[in-house]
């Protein structure tokens, strides 16, 4: 990328990305990437993922069919499947962990689900993505054009997922439920 697009996207392989890529070989790949320069003139770091044909993290994601328009795409995997991927973060925890959570400032990630286990909380997406979500709803109108989100799309991932389904719509409801925390 840095040859296409300046020294500012300059990526290499660690140790760490190597061993990784050696696990997730032909799926997922991981580099680590400049994302910043500090004021004394230093680059900051972080971790670029490449996925290919499907992000699997939680739920599966497929996004092999949006390579195909990957121009329109601006070289990513559109705005339907990264709302999804970004908003299908889960998982449990006992239910003595949200003390924890309140006390590290995370609790605003726990997910209301009365239809859970009653000894476990459901721990939802981190900051991080909540902030890409919103930024991703706020930049773009809700449509069929090229930089619009299209709900139908997303419906018709969704329908064939009702467990996605389900961690997508509990994910941002929180979100919208949870107001504290976009205006942080």
């Amino acid at each position: 990328m840095d040859k296409a697009f300046g020294t500012h996207y300059k990526s290499f392989a660690t140790a760490n990305d190597r061993r990784f890529n050696a696990w997730r070989h032909g799926e997922r790949y991981r580099v680590t990437t400049i994302n910043g320069i500090t004021e004394e003139g230093l680059p900051t770091l972080t971790v670029l993922d490449i996925f290919c044909d499907r992000i699997e993290l939680r739920h599966r994601v497929e996004v092999n069919s949006e390579f195909e328009r990957y121009k329109e795409n601006l070289y990513t995997i559109g705005l339907e499947a990264l709302l999804l991927s970004k908003a299908q973060f889960i998982f449990d925890a006992l239910k003595e962990a949200e003390k924890e959570l309140e006390e590290c400032g995370q609790d605003y990630r726990i997910l209301e689900y009365p239809h859970y286990n009653k000894n476990k909380i459901i721990i939802g997406m981190e900051e991080k993505d909540i902030k890409d979500v919103c930024a991703i709803f706020l930049d773009h109108e809700i449509g069929k054009s090229a930089e619009a989100i299209d709900p139908q799309k997303m419906r018709k991932i969704l329908e064939k997922d009702k467990k996605l389904a389900l961690t997508i719509t509990l994910n941002l409801r929180n979100v919208g439920e949870r107001l504290e925390v976009l205006t942080k």
